[in-house]
């Protein structure tokens, strides 16, 4: 009698562990599908910040373009 409740008992923590080390697998794949979406996410925000740079770089040069055109003009 003891024995076929060891049994049962050791059967169910068998099953027990199999669905937590399934859980693990699904745990690891989705963590991996998400370091693939970061990945993307951190590549897009840093080319955004150089097309930022770009921009603000491009807008002192086409002010102090001005502003010499207006100098020069105005003399």
């Amino acid at each position: 009698m003891e024995d076929d409740m060891f049994m049962k008992h050791a059967i169910e923590e068998e099953k027990r562990l199999a669905s937590i080390e399934n859980d693990i697998k699904q745990i690891q794949e989705t963590i991996s599908e998400l370091k693939i979406a970061v990945d993307g996410l951190v590549t897009a925000w840093n080319a955004a910040g150089f097309l930022i740079t770009t921009i603000k770089y491009a807008a002192g040069f086409v002010t102090a373009i001005g502003i010499l055109y207006a100098y020069f003009k105005g003399s």
